[in-house]
């Protein structure tokens, strides 16, 4: 419809989207502009070129809540003998002392602050590297949420990564004792170079974890994480987790041992 301007009838006309003739409008109500009606689930944003896409509520709660680097190396409480934890800006160093059996070297951040009951859902992500000797399956690096204890004993929710490239999804309980063993991959699935990620979720007790193999700089792409377990209900883990917690174990003396953890991050959905 053209609608002459009633100022000034000279200038040039200008065409009015739905008129009385039918014609279609642009929406009004919010809520027809961002939801569709038949899956009003769906967010829609614009990309970087500016064009409508749809994204899934997960990916909303990605954005509003991403992962945060733990940047300081601050903040780190370490324990346990026979070995050392050097702590740095995202990184964690750890390392077992020749001659040690059944060492535990400890370490962990709390995060009372952003996580402090059972009922806020966490994400970990890190990439691994370790040097293990002798029986690399008595090589164990132990990294999850647990309490905000002097140790990294439980309750606990962990990626096991052991010497020999196997990754496991567990749990522990407050005394320490792993309670359950989720799923667990095949020897050898996740590089031990510095190139392999982790990503460990913790919802109160239901837990999912994934890996794969990326870059030493950069996680793997969406489509190379690998599924080790859907969520899975551990009801004997329930409770408050409010620290990222790692631990380095040999269960015999297989020598002196290294690991370490780089691009640690977490995410805390309230």
């Amino acid at each position: 419809m053209l609608v002459s301007s009633a100022v000034d009838p000279n200038l040039a006309p200008v065409i009015v989207a739905g008129g009385g003739g039918g014609g279609a409008s642009l929406p009004d109500d919010p809520a027809a502009v961002l939801l569709d009606v038949a899956s009003p689930s769906t967010f829609v944003v614009l990309d970087p070129a500016g064009v409508g896409a749809a994204i899934t509520p997960a990916d909303a709660r990605a954005a509003l809540y991403p992962l945060t680097p733990v940047t300081t190396a601050s903040g780190w409480t370490t324990g346990g003998t026979g070995g050392t934890v050097t702590q740095g800006a995202s990184t964690l160093a750890l390392t077992i002392t020749s001659g040690q059996s059944g060492v535990q070297t400890d370490a962990y951040v709390p995060y009372a602050t952003k996580a402090t009951t059972a009922g806020p859902r966490k994400r970990l992500r890190f990439r691994v590297a370790m040097t293990p000797a002798g029986t690399v399956t008595n090589v164990i690096l132990w990294v999850g949420f647990g309490t905000a204890a002097g140790t990294a004993r439980g309750p606990a929710v962990l990626a096991l990564v052991r010497g020999d490239g196997l990754v496991e999804l567990a749990a522990m309980d407050s005394s320490g004792t792993l309670v359950a063993t989720i799923a667990q991959s095949s020897t050898g699935a996740l590089p031990l170079d510095g190139t392999g990620w982790v990503e460990l979720s913790d919802d109160g007790g239901l837990v999912s974890l994934v890996y794969g193999t990326g870059t030493s700089s950069a996680p793997p792409a969406d489509e190379a994480w690998v599924s080790l377990a859907g969520y899975a209900a551990v009801a004997s883990v329930r409770g408050a987790r409010a620290a990222v917690v790692a631990q380095f174990t040999q269960w015999t003396n297989e020598g002196a041992q290294a690991a370490s953890l780089a691009d640690i991050s977490v995410q805390v959905i309230p």
